[in-house]
Order: structure tokens, then sequence, then C-alpha cells
């Protein structure tokens, strides 16, 4: 991961949002808060960090975590915005490895146990 992650990360989430749009034209809305609000997260996790808040950081990144048990944090805008708003402090290569971790968690969860346990619901029920 070189000087160029960041700008690879923003065009591929910008492809992704752009292969989901024909499916459901609120896409772009939804992909925009989710980096926003990723952004929003990274820069507030920088900011405490730098400023020597390290008990607060801690707890907005497992707070970040968490949320990607609700929210789909393993979608490239989400990664993008998180990256972005941590590259000032961090640099791109640290926020890329936290957040592509987090990514992963996201997508076990949404994609695998939750999908499980939804099939599983459906069975019993029928």
């Amino acid at each position: 991961m070189g000087p160029g992650y960041s700008a690879r990360t923003g065009w591929l989430a910008s492809w992704s949002v752009l292969r989901r749009i024909s499916e459901d034209p609120d896409i772009l809305f939804n992909a925009f808060a989710g980096g926003i609000g990723a952004f929003i997260v990274g820069t507030l996790l920088s900011l405490s960090f730098a400023t020597g808040h390290e008990q607060t950081a801690t707890y907005i990144f497992f707070g970040a975590i968490l949320s990607g048990l609700y929210f789909p944090v393993y979608r490239a805008e989400y990664i993008f915005g998180y990256v972005l708003g941590m590259t000032f402090v961090f640099g791109a290569v640290l926020p890329g490895i936290f957040g592509l971790i987090a990514a992963a968690l996201s997508a076990t969860f949404h994609l695998l146990i939750r999908s499980a346990f939804v099939w599983t619901l459906r069975q019993i029920r029928d």
C-alpha cells in the first residue's frame, strides 16, 4: 500500500456504488451517508488519539467494530470514509488494515451468521 492507496480505495468505492445503483436508486444517498459517517468516525478516532485521549479512541474504535453488526461496514464506501478520516494522523496503511479487519468481521456477520439465522427462522416457521 503506497501513496495511491486512498485514491484506489475511492475508485473502488465509486465503482461499487455505481454497480449497485441499478438495483436500488436510493443507494447513492445511503452510500454517501455511510461514507460520511465512516469519515466522521475515522476523524474522531484520529483526533482523540492525537490529542492524547487514548481511552476515548479505544471506545470509538470498539464502537465502530460493534456498529458493523448493524451497518454493512464491509462495503467499500465505509472503508474509504474511514481511511480518509484517519489518513492525516496515521497515513493510509494502518487505517486500511484496521478498516479491513472491521470489514471482515462485518461481512462475516452480515453474509454468513445473519443469513444462516434468517434461513433457520424461515425453516422453523414453515
